[in-house]
């Protein structure tokens, strides 16, 4: 299925994709990773997004439900408990 008619597509694609150099990874610099014993809660790359999916699932809940989670974790008793 074509979402644009094959002219626009290839307008789109000169003048949007093919200026771009592609990448491969001979491009990517060498990384150092380094660990440390600390008392700190653990973070790293994963942790970043964490926050971004609590709202977004909490916003899905009050769609489907009309009921807000106001707490995090949404642990399973305080779905029930804000549905009953």
């Amino acid at each position: 299925m074509r979402v644009f008619e094959p002219e626009v597509e290839k307008l789109i694609r000169l003048k949007y994709l093919e200026p771009h150099e592609r990448q491969d990874l001979k491009a990517v610099q060498d990384a150092a990773e380094a660990f440390f014993n600390t008392d700190n809660h653990p973070t790293g790359a994963g942790q970043m997004a964490t926050p971004l999916v609590a709202p977004a699932i909490n916003n899905a809940f009050a769609a489907l439900t009309g009921k807000r989670l106001r707490e995090t974790p949404m642990t399973p008793e305080r779905v029930k408990e804000s549905l009953g």
